[in-house]
């Protein structure tokens, strides 16, 4: 059994590095004392509670690891508003000698270099790399995930039964895309008044980030309701993120008819709508040669109004937006526009810890929408489809990601790393990186504000409100407000599918 953390037990967690290769075999006193930095590969688990013999089952894959690099394991007790407890410290060297061998390894844990207090034990297949040795090591996922709760927004309405979620997914190839230099990762807008008082050297500024930093201390605090596992697929993230839509849109196709429908199936009557989509090219002469762009050249189907709240088709998930920051430790995120961000200084620098740099922030939206040529992978495919000589049209989870956050102001030139990022991490997903000025993201944004006025009058029209003050759906509530005209105004061609095929994970 492991150590105690606590007075009759533990909460224990592991966090995994893999280091450069050593010459000699450390001790546990220098394995404890050593910096870890986020540069290094790294792996965490989710907590288990109250108990001394934990069961982690959880998967790390890396690539082209070097001979004789070590595999360290800090075996920790999580503390949910202080600094955790070290329980000890278990290590390995990796090499050519593990090809073959039993895959079970028992490692003891030394909380001192005399003192051993339980043991990991771990399984390690290997197999010769093909990867090129001076590319260095690298983890192909799954990516890592904890979604913690809060009461807060129930707390502040007087209703328990709001909840409120954010997330941290531990995102792989960050440095390899973003740099592990944080001088040239993206700085707080110095043209941006909230954000010169956030990180102004005076006392006013200390107490707001003092402030940022207890809110993101209590809103990713960890406990028995945290929700931890692994994403590989767009598909997974979808439904991590919008998994209470998700199980009331299938529920309302079962009853519509009568058996469970497939995923993607949009079903009930629905119309065009008018947002179309500019060509890559125009997106490339908009924000410079290193913007890159991929999408589907399909309209969106916009659904019937129905009550509010309701999804009719997985199209509608266009309106849900998550406010993002992206650090060293990984992807930090929420939906956006909870009451009582309100009185938020910044959502972004809470999500980033107060951090004066990010390598990006911004807003994002998960959606399915259909895709022209793409194989069920997100991968181009020219198979002919219903038309005789007409590529495929499928439906597939899409990633569209901006750079909207005053308090970072990212560079809309540097979008492609985003992308690049998250097709590595997830290969299945289509990405559209675009500029928070992009105009279809506008016509969104406006797409949004009409069905939420019509779904309202629809609603007010079935309880026999009358047209009163619109009320706020819990769904559309947060979407950002514009124009009709502008709307009807933007037109242009779709979007040319120009996936990466880079980045494939392994199994």
């Amino acid at each position: 059994g492991l150590a105690r953390g606590d007075l009759l037990s533990s909460d224990p967690f592991l966090e995994v590095y893999l280091c450069p290769p050593t010459t000699t075999n450390n001790n546990s006193s220098s394995l404890n004392n050593r910096k870890y930095d986020d540069s290094l590969p790294s792996f965490v688990t989710g907590v288990q509670w109250a108990t001394l013999n934990p069961t982690w089952d959880a998967v790390w894959n890396l690539q082209n690891v070097p001979e004789r690099s070590e595999l360290v394991i800090l075996v920790k007790d999580k503390n949910k508003m202080m600094v955790d407890t070290d329980l000890g410290v278990a290590s390995m060297i990796l090499g050519q000698k593990l090809q073959g061998s039993p895959p079970e390894h028992s490692l003891d844990v030394y909380r001192s270099a005399s003192r051993k207090q339980g043991q990991v034990i771990i399984e390690i297949t290997a197999r010769q790399s093909s990867c090129d040795p001076s590319s260095g090591p690298t983890s192909s996922g799954p990516a890592r995930y904890s979604r913690h709760t809060s009461y807060a927004a129930g707390v502040l309405t007087r209703d328990r039964k709001n909840e409120f979620y954010t997330y941290r997914v531990r995102l792989y190839h960050l440095q390899e895309i973003f740099g592990s230099d944080p001088r040239f990762y993206q700085p707080y807008n110095r043209d941006y008044d909230a954000a010169r008082r956030i990180f102004a050297d005076s006392l006013e500024g200390l107490n707001i980030r003092n402030a940022l930093h207890s809110q993101h201390s209590y809103l990713y605090r960890h406990g028995r309701n945290t929700e931890y596992g692994a994403l590989e697929t767009g598909a997974q993230f979808a439904e991590l993120v919008h998994r209470a839509r998700l199980s009331q849109w299938r529920k309302m196709r079962q009853r519509q008819q009568g058996q469970l429908s497939p995923l993607f199936s949009s079903g009930g009557r629905s119309r065009r709508s008018s947002i179309q989509q500019p060509t890559s090219n125009q997106q490339q002469q908009q924000y410079g040669e290193g913007y890159i762009e991929n999408g589907s050249t399909s309209p969106i189907e916009v659904p019937e109004p129905s009550a509010p709240g309701k999804i009719r088709t997985l199209h509608d998930l266009r309106t849900v937006v998550f406010t993002y920051s992206i650090v060293p430790r990984g992807l930090y995120f929420s939906e956006t526009g909870a009451a009582f961000f309100q009185d938020f200084m910044s959502k972004h620098a809470m999500h980033a810890n107060r951090a004066p740099e990010v390598m990006y922030s911004g807003e994002f939206r998960l959606f399915v929408e259909d895709c022209i040529g793409c194989g069920d992978d997100g991968s181009d495919n020219e198979s002919a489809g219903e038309n005789e000589g007409q590529p495929e049209r499928r439906p597939q989870w899409t990633l569209l990601i901006d750079n909207n956050s005053g308090t970072y102001g990212p560079k809309k030139e540097n979008l492609y790393q985003v992308k690049k990022l998250f097709e590595q991490n997830f290969p299945d997903l289509i990405v559209k990186a675009v500029d928070r000025e992009d105009p279809y993201l506008t016509a969104i944004k406006e797409e949004a504000k009409r069905m939420e006025e019509e779904m309202a009058i629809v609603s007010m029209l079935k309880t026999g409100m009358g047209l009163g003050p619109r009320p706020k759906s819990p769904l559309f509530a947060h979407t950002e407000m514009g124009s009709q005209e502008k709307l009807e105004q933007y037109s242009g061609p779709g979007y040319e599918s120009n996936r990466s095929t880079e980045g494939k994970m392994l199994a």
